[in-house]
């Protein structure tokens, strides 16, 4: 949150400098600028992830894996976008766009019933997030009912 307070500043300077000093018309000119920014950036390099959310809330977990497989795929083509999302963007989350879409691949193999590919797709985000707490959580109650069986 504080860097993104901290890139619609750098735009409201920006529009002040041009416009030859900082007054209302400045900020909401720049705030204006920030806010077109962040939402065509948001809308069209993440569409496939959110469109494989979108389908995932509405229980259409089979159309939403190959939305998560091309986010993940998009986002491992291009590191660099997903390492540095706040400011390509302007996402402040926790995890990385990859990281997402892998965890949403996974539970959505677990809710179609596809427990060998779903524990593989969680081993896999383990392997390459070590710290992820979905994956690690659902790998728990994963090895639990194993164990019970």
């Amino acid at each position: 949150m504080l860097l993104q307070l901290g890139i619609a500043a750098v735009f409201v300077a920006i529009v002040s400098l041009v416009r030859g000093g900082f007054d209302e018309t400045a900020f909401m000119m720049g705030a204006a600028a920030y806010f077109v920014v962040a939402m065509t950036l948001r809308y069209t390099v993440t569409w496939q992830h959110r469109t494989g959310f979108r389908l995932m809330k509405a229980g259409e977990f089979e159309r939403a894996l190959p939305y998560f497989e091309r986010s993940a795929a998009f986002f491992s083509a291009h590191p660099q976008v997903d390492r540095f999302r706040a400011i390509t963007l302007l996402s402040a989350a926790q995890f990385s766009y990859r990281e997402m879409a892998l965890c949403n691949l996974a539970f959505g193999l677990a809710q179609l019933g596809r427990g060998a590919e779903a524990k593989a797709a969680y081993e896999r985000v383990l392997r390459e997030y070590p710290g992820n707490p979905i994956a690690n959580a659902a790998m728990r109650m994963i090895l639990a009912t194993e164990s019970r069986a």
